[in-house]
């Protein structure tokens, strides 16, 4: 008789405790899951951005490195070519020749590195007006080998090397202001996402308030009520055990009574 009375009053007790605890579980699931996936966006956010311009200052570093190898390397053949044509020494054309492949690699790489910048237009046209200079320098150094260095200089000194020099400097700056031009405009770009991300956040974070304040709330609600659906238990039980006591009680009576 005990038994089963006990066995009910567990069944009972498991079922209210499972009632009541499936809302606190899924309060508290919803604010975690929110929570993480606002951090989550709120770091990838960052993390991007930052790695963005990272990178563009990165590339615009070596672009402008590179420029600045341009016009000194740009000087240096020049000046090698127009002593030669002075001078008549040929020694001239050895420096040239070492340093030549050097603009030429520098060129091809800040080629490779401007699409991104949106200077290209700058580094071929460079890179055109450094073309005709090497002809007309090579055609010098022929002059010179041939002795006829009035034509050298003639070549060296023109009118028309004079221009692509002034090409040549042209392009390249109007390479630095178009790197100028692309690193201020990313930095707004990544301004504005950086506000966008603050605004997302300070309209998510009353939200996510919200949702805590409820999931802690509903958890507070959770415990009161199975702290009270304990109590109702514990009576019941404690009712139930004095009845079964008073029961035997009886019997133990009835039972000396008839013997």
């Amino acid at each position: 008789m005990v038994t089963p009375s006990v066995s009910a009053v567990a069944r009972a007790r498991s079922d209210d405790e499972e009632k009541v605890s499936s809302h606190p579980i899924r309060a508290l699931t919803i604010a975690l899951a929110a929570t993480a996936l606002a951090l989550a966006w709120v770091t990838w956010s960052a993390v991007t951005s930052v790695a963005r311009l990272e990178e563009l200052a990165r590339r615009h570093q070596r672009i402008e490195a590179l420029r600045g190898s341009i016009i000194h390397l740009d000087e240096v053949l020049t000046m090698s070519a127009r002593v030669a044509a002075v001078t008549g020494d040929l020694q001239w054309e050895v420096r040239y020749r070492r340093y030549e492949p050097l603009l030429t690699d520098a060129l091809t790489e800040a080629l490779a590195l401007t699409p991104k910048s949106g200077a290209t237009q700058f580094v071929e046209s460079t890179n055109a007006a450094n073309t005709a200079l090497v002809e007309m320098e090579n055609r010098a150094f022929e002059l010179i080998r041939g002795n006829r260095l009035e034509d050298a200089r003639a070549t060296l000194f023109s009118g028309e090397y004079d221009r692509q020099k002034q090409i040549y400097a042209q392009g390249m700056a109007q390479l630095s202001e178009a790197l100028n031009r692309t690193i201020r405009a990313t930095e707004a770009a990544q301004s504005r996402r950086m506000t966008f991300v603050l605004l997302v956040s300070a309209t998510a974070l009353p939200l996510l308030l919200v949702s805590w304040y409820y999931a802690l709330r509903t958890m507070n609600r959770w415990r009161l009520a199975l702290t009270r659906s304990n109590e109702r238990l514990d009576r019941r039980v404690a009712e139930r055990t004095a009845e079964v006591e008073r029961s035997r009680g009886e019997a133990l009576k009835n039972l000396h009574e008839a013997q």
